[in-house]
């Protein structure tokens, strides 16, 4: 199954985008006076500490889910495809760190603003997500419209990352929910009873001699 890698670019074009262009800090131009410089150099170093402070704990939280006992639980190819997508993820955040020093406070500040949006738990529910469908797996077999569901829950997830917006898991919850519910049609489909009603019908015959 091809793994869409859309939301993931598209992080790494927003990362990119925060990372400023030399020189384009109004320090760097030389304007003001010495004492503004030192203050301006004092707050940049405060705000770039934030920043990378940051970083570091969104990839930490990052490498606990790539560790975690959910997501090895999960078949080799699915572990593997989560696993992709948590280490572009983290590449992105490497390449903005290696960046936060020559930020400018705004930049930095800026950058923290947008780190807001990169959702770590995401993987958390995708995990949730899959480990769910495997076991969906077997019943959707032979249910062609719960099958159909359980590919498309499986596909979305699989293209979701720290980047993607949080309506991504629930389009994939609720792709997972219409599996489940075919196969409970299904299964009540093929239970009906087709055996008499077993009815009085009221010949009498039941008399004694």
């Amino acid at each position: 199954m091809p793994i869409r890698r859309t939301s993931v670019a598209v992080a790494a074009i927003a990362a990119a985008g925060l990372v400023p262009a030399l020189g384009q800090s109004a320090f760097a131009a030389g304007h003001g006076h010495a004492s503004h410089a030192g203050h301006a150099s004092s707050h940049a170093s405060g705000q770039n500490r934030q920043l990378h402070r940051q970083i570091a704990g969104l990839d930490r939280r990052l490498a606990r889910v790539e560790g975690s006992h959910a997501l090895s639980a999960l078949a080799d190819d699915t572990e593997q495809a989560v696993d992709a997508n948590i280490e572009n993820d983290r590449a992105i955040l490497t390449t903005l760190d290696d960046s936060v020093d020559a930020m400018a406070p705004a930049d930095a500040k800026a950058a923290r603003r947008q780190l807001r949006a990169f959702h770590v738990d995401n993987y958390v529910r995708v995990v949730a997500i899959l480990r769910q469908a495997e076991g969906l797996a077997a019943g959707a077999a032979s249910v062609p419209a719960a099958q159909a569901a359980l590919d498309q829950a499986v596909a979305t997830a699989l293209g979701i990352t720290a980047s993607s917006p949080h309506s991504a898991t629930r389009d994939a919850r609720d792709s997972l929910d219409e599996a489940g519910q075919d196969i409970d049609d299904d299964s009540s489909t093929d239970g009906t009873d087709d055996s008499t009603d077993g009815t009085d019908d009221g010949s009498g015959d039941d008399t004694t001699p």
